[in-house]
């Protein structure tokens, strides 16, 4: 009996009953009692065993306590039935086969996680039986431990070999051959002619013959046939093994692939950016590179796709989140939210509060104010770091710059000179919207509707399937009311059984315009772009507003995240957009309008994910 478990065992000598119980003998594995002839049959008083570190682990997380040990070893191959009937205490035990020193689990059958247990004992094999209590310190703990033989070796797969000698236990095989010697039988060894000593990647290659013998590679891919296989081989030295580098033989580490076809740029020499066959390299010419479009129309024979008339058509415009000519206001809403704009915004002049704005703000104004910046009328619900935050340039045409008030952000100095560059592209994106509003109005359209009015609770579907142009007079979705939430602040979540709807349906890849004399988009209405099976896609629906008229007006959450992402043309037209009293933001893809004025939580995106460039 080891030492340290000794002094534990005399102090648990005396028990609350008063009376002195001693260890019981089996109490190690060491000295486990023995098992003789069976049937066996054995009473203890477990009440003062101690479990230990030896004992292991009995059903998968219990940790027995108050543990004793059986040994076994029978003469002959049979079945044993162990059980604990009539003792005092949850019983668990498990059988293990070895010494103390080594042992390993034997499979058995198992009844209440423990007791009793069924297991084939085979002819001169050693077996340790634990048994020991699941409650901790059960002072009232008593153990009557049964072994009793209940069948002869059984012969699972029935091949005519008892399952102590059988090399595969559960499937058949009577003449039991075993090329590899390995001790498992060919007919059950994933590795037949290999042995596990020979084969430490377990791909059933011998170490002597695998280009990759500590890696599984069954294929033995070996692209520049150097005898070192893909998977352990960096055959350009760029710190990707060959078999994942886009570029096996030339140098990319960065493993650019600009047309995402898992070919690296440097080792590409099609350079198909859409998938239709076309494009730049050695493939045919694309005459929409960024559009699929196989079949390569082009109606008015002048190198551009029919499919691609939007991006040419816009120019600049795409590349800044919110382009007017006139005047920008942005101001908070409620609790103070902020606008989010992930690009650069360009407009004559700029009355900013509350925002957060990725890329320049560029005002064009060469006289007077051109941009003024306001300090939030109260803190927002984030704190005031994340108010009136600007990480690109401040730049005007020549105008002042007032207010400068970025609450918790470096302020930007800004660039009056009226000569930076920006200016220029900025000008250009709004001469641009104006031309490609004034084009799209004029393209023939692949659908004409007329007056287009969605009420609460109806949903319209367009189908645009190819792409084009739909023309409509006017596209007036009815909003529905903000239902209240914690605190009496209003969302639109539980209101959107009532919300007026809005699917355009098409392919993936498709441009589709939809030409609108009168734009009004409720609150909390909804809008889907769609394929043909009916997996949503992230393309914005475009609006193209041409010509004077009444407003555009977007209300509060409308399709409440990325669902719609409409991008809106309006050179001509004053538009207000409405953002949230939440934390729930309509989101856009790009403004372009003759004034605007987005009031509250508003998403800006990126406009050149039309595919307008990268």
């Amino acid at each position: 009996m080891r030492p340290a478990r000794t002094l534990v065992a005399i102090a648990a000598l005396v028990l609350s009953t008063g009376r002195a119980v001693a260890t019981p003998p089996n109490d190690d594995c060491s000295a486990a009692t023995p098992i003789g002839t069976l049937p066996f049959s054995d009473s203890v008083d477990d009440s003062s065993a101690i479990g230990g570190p030896e004992d292991g682990v009995i059903c998968n997380t219990q940790h027995p306590t108050q543990t004793v040990w059986y040994g076994f070893t029978p003469a002959q191959s049979i079945q044993v039935r162990l059980d604990t009937q009539g003792s005092v205490g949850g019983k668990i035990m498990r059988v293990r086969s070895g010494t103390c020193a080594m042992q390993q689990f034997v499979e058995q059958q198992l009844a209440n996680c423990g007791a009793p247990v069924t297991f084939t004992a085979c002819a001169g094999t050693s077996y340790l039986i634990v048994v020991g209590n699941s409650s901790f310190n059960n002072t009232t703990s008593h153990l009557v431990f049964n072994a009793a033989m209940v069948g002869g070796e059984p012969d699972s797969d029935g091949d005519g070999v008892g399952d102590c000698s059988d090399n595969c236990r559960i499937t058949a095989n009577p003449g039991q051959e075993d090329a590899d010697g390995d001790g498992a039988g060919d007919a059950c060894d994933p590795c037949p002619l290999v042995a596990p000593t020979d084969d430490p990647d377990f791909d059933c290659i011998a170490s002597t013959n695998d280009n990759c013998p500590a890696v599984w590679n069954p294929g033995q891919e070996d692209l520049d046939g150097d005898g070192i296989g893909d998977l352990c081989d960096d055959s350009d030295g760029d710190g990707r093994l060959d078999a994942y580098d886009n570029c096996p033989l030339v140098s990319n580490p960065s493993q650019v692939d600009a047309d995402a076809d898992g070919i690296g740029d440097p080792c590409d020499d099609c350079q198909d950016y859409d998938g239709d066959g076309f494009g730049d390299g050695t493939c045919p010419p694309d005459n929409c590179p960024r559009q699929y479009n196989p079949a390569q129309t082009d109606t008015d024979g002048d190198g551009r796709g029919d499919a691609c008339f939007l991006c040419p058509t816009l120019g600049q415009t795409p590349f800044w989140s919110i382009a007017v000519s006139g005047s920008l206001v942005m101001k908070e809403r409620g609790i103070g939210l902020r606008a989010y704009v992930r690009s650069s915004v360009c407009a004559g002049k700029a009355n900013l509060r509350t925002f957060e704005i990725e890329g320049d703000v560029v005002a064009r104004a060469s006289a007077g104010t051109a941009v003024v910046v306001r300090r939030p009328s109260r803190d927002g619900v984030f704190g005031d770091t994340y108010l009136n935050f600007l990480d690109g340039d401040l730049i005007t045409g020549g105008g002042a710059v007032g207010g400068l008030q970025f609450v918790g952000n470096p302020v930007p100095t800004p660039d009056m000179s009226g000569t930076n560059p920006r200016l220029a592209d900025c000008e250009t994106a709004v001469t641009d919207m104006a031309a490609a509003s004034a084009q799209i109005a004029a393209m023939t359209p692949i659908l004409t509707l007329g007056d287009v009015r969605i009420r609460r609770g109806e949903l319209v579907t367009i189908d645009a399937t190819g792409g084009g142009v739909v023309k409509m007079e006017s596209l007036v979705m009815t909003g529905s009311r903000e239902a209240p939430v914690d605190g009496g602040i209003k969302d639109c979540y539980s209101s959107y059984e009532e919300a007026a709807s809005l699917v355009l349906k098409s392919n993936a890849t498709d441009q589709v315009v939809l030409n609108v004399g009168k734009l009004q988009i409720g609150d909390c209405a909804r809008l889907f772009r769609q394929t043909n099976t009916f997996q949503t896609v992230l393309l914005p629906i475009v609006f193209n507003v041409p010509g004077r008229g009444s407003p555009v007006k977007i209300g509060t959450q409308v399709g409440l995240g990325e669902d719609a992402n409409p991008l809106v043309l309006a050179p001509e037209r004053k538009m207000t957009i409405v953002g949230s009293r939440l934390d729930y933001e309509p989101f856009v893809t790009g403004i372009y309008a003759e004034r605007l004025k987005s009031i509250g939580y508003v998403g800006y995106g990126l406009p050149i994910s039309l595919g307008c460039g990268s």
